[in-house]
């Protein structure tokens, strides 16, 4: 299937269900679509972005509300001109009962971080300004015009059988749920094939043509961004 937007998306289904005057409605359908998917961590098909951030010594937290971060997959800290190493990404509990008075802690090189909200939380405390490199799944704006690939036809099913429930065809409904169905399962089996990949930070398929100008690419000499 082609890479399709939110837009063409909504035109699809419109045209699948005959209803031009659901639009409102298949918007819903896109954005529950989105963030059931998202939360079952198909993250192959959604939309990728890498952004350079600084921390600030004596600081834990850095602000990433200007990302329009869905979901953190990886944070790589850039160490002088030749090192970098993933920090930990870990849960808000578990990083309290192994830092659990982290500010009264030796300012170091952060080792660990967890995310709450739009804030990153480092343990230990960043000593120095130091660069990292942030991995993640963007939100998408309702109605923008965001490329959304792989997922695609799970979106369209889940969308369809909501517009049908919502005029209350039950059967047609049911097998556009079935179809969705059938996708997520695809989906899943697509996302285990890279879900290794993704949590070390790594690509899922390598389709820069040219490495040598992505900086958070493995061939970049010196850095191992993924």
């Amino acid at each position: 299937m082609a890479v399709l937007t939110r837009a063409s998306i909504s035109t699809t289904v419109q045209a699948m269900t005959g209803r031009t005057d659901k639009a409102d409605v298949i918007i819903t359908a896109i954005d529950l679509a989105l963030e059931e998917i998202s939360n079952s961590h198909k993250w192959r098909g959604l939309k990728f972005e890498d952004q350079a951030v600084v921390t600030v010594a004596s600081t834990q937290t850095v602000d990433l509300s200007s990302l329009g971060i869905d979901q953190l997959i990886s944070v790589r800290l850039i160490q002088g001109s030749d090192s970098s190493y993933l920090l930990k990404y870990i849960s808000e509990e578990l990083f309290d009962k192994m830092l659990p008075d982290v500010t009264d802690l030796t300012e170091s090189t952060p080792k660990f971080c967890y995310i709450k909200g739009d804030t990153l939380f480092l343990g230990p405390v960043p000593d120095a300004v130091y660069t990292l490199f942030v991995r993640y799944v963007k939100s998408m704006v309702a109605g923008s015009a965001n490329v959304i690939k792989g997922i695609d036809g799970a979106i369209i099913a889940f969308a369809t059988s909501f517009v049908f429930a919502s005029i209350e065809k039950e059967q047609l409904a049911a097998f556009w749920d079935r179809r969705y169905a059938r996708a997520l399962l695809l989906a899943h089996r697509a996302d285990d094939r890279v879900e290794y990949r993704l949590r070390s930070g790594r690509p899922p398929i390598p389709e820069d043509p040219t490495p040598w100008l992505n900086p958070f690419n493995d061939g970049v000499v010196g850095y191992d961004y993924y």
